[in-house]
């Protein structure tokens, strides 16, 4: 299910995919956090087949393995990874927890499964977990924050080829700043320790180079580079509010 990391003293940071998608996501971001100075592991499950709860006890349960030899462990999920996480880290987990990085993470529910997300095709394609996702569901109104630095990355991008629900958007919600999946607003975590909003779509983020470059940064000194003119920081760059 995970790669295995290289031995070292090094800190290691977990990557955990969304809904939809594999550990394949993270082909770019993987070796260029390595060069960064981290041993990487990615972690893949089976996000179609349970609903969230299911998905996060598997999480809670494999927490373990990343608990040998003391090191601090860091964890950066995209879209649902990190609302899983949230999920998972509610305890201490067994490991000297670092930092947190959320990627395109729905936290407040993505309104699109709201708009569209009791269909048919919804179901079949995304499975249960979707249902979960949605503004107001349960699961997320259960979560709380896990004890640690959280940065928070949205996207801007609207459109991109590859991602059906872009489509969607584009006709039930297409003046809502979004990122082609989630609205921008709806990535916003309470007690967040940083927040940047990204030229990047939902689909391609994780092989965006600003949004690497801010997981790094992040990584590495709890605190997004908002000093970069590249960088579009929307809805509050450093902000505290959910």
């Amino acid at each position: 299910m995970n790669d295995a990391s290289s031995a070292g003293r090094r800190d290691l940071v977990v990557l955990i995919h969304g809904l939809g998608r594999s550990s394949i996501v993270f082909w770019r971001l993987k070796p260029y956090l390595r060069r960064a100075g981290y041993d990487v592991e990615t972690y893949g499950y089976p996000s179609t087949k349970h609903g969230a709860a299911a998905l996060t006890e598997m999480l809670i349960g494999d927490l373990g393995r990343w608990a040998d030899g003391g090191r601090k462990v860091h964890m950066v999920g995209h879209s649902m990874g990190g609302v899983l996480i949230r999920g998972a880290l509610l305890e201490p987990p067994p490991f000297d927890l670092g930092r947190i990085v959320m990627i395109g993470s729905p936290n407040k529910g993505a309104g699109v499964l709201n708009r569209f997300g009791h269909r048919p095709l919804t179901s079949w394609y995304f499975g249960p977990a979707a249902a979960d996702l949605a503004i107001g569901s349960a699961f997320l109104s259960g979560l709380g924050v896990p004890q640690a630095e959280i940065g928070v990355i949205a996207g801007t991008t609207r459109w991109h080829l590859l991602n059906p629900i872009a489509y969607v958007n584009s006709v039930l919600a297409p003046d809502v700043p979004n990122d082609g999946t989630v609205e921008v607003e709806n990535t916003h975590l309470k007690g967040m320790t940083d927040f940047i909003a990204l030229p990047a779509n939902h689909t391609i983020m994780c092989q965006h180079p600003r949004v690497m470059h801010q997981v790094t940064a992040f990584l590495k000194t709890g605190r997004f580079d908002h000093g970069r003119r590249h960088e579009v920081a929307t809805g509050g760059a450093g902000s505290q509010s959910g």
